[in-house]
C-alpha cells in the first residue's frame, strides 16, 4: 500500500482495512480497526509497501503486527532521518534504474511468455511504471504477478496497485 505524504495515519489505516477485506462499518474507534487488522495479518505472510512517508508512523497504531516474523513492511523516503525515526531495521539506499532498464527486469522476472499473452503487454506495462523504476519493487510487484495469465487478474492486479 502506498503512503502519499498528505494521507493521515487514519486514512491509511482504513485502505489498509479496506484492501485486507476487515470489516469496519459502523465502527469509528480507530483503535477497534487496528484490533481487526492485527488479527488479520497475525500469522500471516504480508508485505506491506509504505511509499512516501515523510513522519513517524506507528505501525502498532496501523495494526501492524510487530511480533510477526511472517510479514514485513518496507518504507520508502526521500528523506533519510523519516527513516532513522521509524527505526528501520535495514537501509538500502535505491537508486531507479531507467524506464527501458525497468521494462526489461519486469519483463524477465515475470517471463516472456506471460508479457507477450494476448492483451496483457499495455496491461504490463501501466503495473511497470506503478513501480517507479526502482528495482527492489519491481523484484516483489513482478514476482507476485508472474503467475497471472489472463487479462482480468492483470487488471485486478494494477487495480490494487493504486498510486
Amino acid at each position: 500500500m502506498g503512503m502519499s505524504t498528505n494521507r493521515t495515519l487514519e486514512e491509511l489505516r482504513l485502505e489498509i482495512a479496506d484492501r485486507l477485506l476487515v470489516k469496519i462499518e459502523g465502527i469509528v474507534d480507530s483503535k477497534e480497526v487496528a484490533r481487526r487488522i492485527h488479527k488479520r495479518l497475525e500469522n500471516r505472510k504480508y508485505l506491506s509497501i509504505l511509499d512516501g512517508v515523510v513522519e513517524f508512523i506507528n505501525l502498532r497504531e496501523l495494526g501492524i503486527p510487530d511480533d510477526n516474523n511472517c510479514g514485513k513492511v518496507v518504507m520508502a523516503s526521500h528523506i533519510h532521518q523519516v527513516l532513522k525515526w521509524n527505526n528501520v531495521d535495514t537501509l538500502i539506499n535505491v537508486k531507479p534504474l531507467s524506464r527501458h532498464e525497468a521494462w526489461k527486469m519486469f519483463q524477465d522476472i515475470v517471463g516472456h511468455d506471460i508479457i507477450g499473452l494476448p492483451g496483457i503487454p499495455p496491461i504490463a506495462r501501466r503495473v511497470c511504471e506503478r513501480c517507479s523504476c526502482l528495482p527492489l519493487l519491481i523484484q516483489k510487484i513482478a514476482s507476485s504477478f508472474k503467475w497471472k495469465s489472463d487479462v482480468r487478474s492483470w487488471n485486478a492486479g494494477l487495480k490494487a496497485l493504486k498510486p
